[in-house]
């Protein structure tokens, strides 16, 4: 989960440069592919054991899709940003949930 967070941060932000130097294919592919790491997140929540947490990271999954797909359309810094910190907060909190001993 770590490296999908890691692999989504990555990629917006090299896409933020994209954008900002005008690299238009570049910032749709990165853009892109972002989307679809965080369909991979959303994809591996457990929604049965995961009730209501799972309910609503699935929820910030998507939000955040949306916005990168606007910020691509519209050609928005701001909303790269926006979902890069959403991104790291939810990456902050998940390292600090104690690992599972078998």
């Amino acid at each position: 989960v770590l490296m999908l967070m890691d692999g989504a941060l990555e990629r917006i932000a090299t896409a933020k440069g994209a954008m900002q130097s005008g690299a238009a294919d570049a910032r749709i592919r990165l853009l892109h592919r972002a989307v679809a790491i965080l369909d991979e997140l959303r994809a591996s929540l457990n929604m049965e054991l995961g009730g209501e947490i799972a309910a609503n990271m699935a929820d910030l999954y998507e939000y955040s899709s949306r916005q990168l797909m606007r910020a691509n359309l519209e050609g928005r810094v701001e909303l790269l940003d926006e979902v890069s910190n959403l991104i790291r907060e939810i990456r902050s909190a998940w390292i600090q949930i104690p690992p599972r001993h078998p």
